[in-house]
């Protein structure tokens, strides 16, 4: 039972630390008070702070320098609030939040279409699909890992060479196929199964899967696509009526 708590301590710490430290608007690089600062100000005890603190540097907010204290790291700049009522790609929505993300391609190539792909997309079990898996990362940190899915038929037979690493919206568009709406379920889950390395994406904790189908105007269903978001970096809002 003690464990328990301990354990429910640290995670509150971590999230009352995190918090704290974006409201006082440090930056990546600045030193983070000592331990008995931090216990003090929070009023919480050592080995919970400690415990906290562990939690933090494995998640790449905050990072350790022996002999002279612990510091603010990149990924605490990253912090992304996406409207799950708004249709936008994913380079728009993280140009929104002021990044400049990078794009890894990991594999680009034709594969027959998986059946859940192929009912999204209301294709035909097989159909050939082109697969387009990647990783976006922002100042070297992994925060999103997407696969999209494009019927290959959509594609001209004589198609140039895409760039392929670069938005897949825009290049639909190109086409005369751009998606304008599109239909999302969010769920929380673990690591995908992938080949890739994804680097430290998942040591946060769970994933945030926005698993999207996108359509245009006309309703015809183009693009499939399974993203994974860094559960500890984003958040999602939504507006009822």
């Amino acid at each position: 039972m003690g464990q328990g708590r301990d354990i429910s301590a640290a995670a509150r710490i971590r999230d009352q630390l995190r918090d704290w430290i974006r409201a006082e608007g440090l930056r990546p690089g600045d030193r983070l008070p000592t331990e008995a600062e931090l216990t003090a100000r929070f009023g919480v005890s050592r080995p919970a702070l400690r415990e906290a603190l562990k939690g933090m540097e494995l998640d790449g907010m905050i990072a350790a320098q022996r002999g002279s204290g612990r510091y603010v790291a990149p990924a605490m700049a990253v912090q992304v609030e996406r409207p799950i009522t708004a249709f936008e790609s994913v380079t728009e929505m993280l140009g929104r939040a002021g990044h400049r993300p990078q794009t890894r391609l990991l594999q680009a190539g034709r594969v027959p279409s998986p059946p859940d792909v192929a009912a999204a997309l209301g294709l035909a079990e097989d159909s050939p699909v082109w697969r387009l898996e990647k990783l976006r990362l922002i100042e070297g940190q992994p925060l999103l890992y997407s696969l999209e899915y494009l019927p290959l038929a959509l594609l001209p037979p004589d198609h140039p060479v895409f760039d392929w690493s670069g938005s897949l919206m825009a290049l639909m568009q190109g086409l005369g196929l751009a998606p304008v709406m599109s239909r999302a379920t969010v769920s929380a889950v673990g690591p995908p199964e992938t080949q890739a390395d994804l680097g430290s994406l998942g040591a946060g904790g769970p994933l945030l899967l926005v698993a999207e189908t996108c359509f245009t105007a006309a309703g015809q269903a183009v693009i499939r696509s399974l993203i994974y978001h860094a559960g500890h970096q984003f958040s999602f809002s939504f507006a009822r009526k």
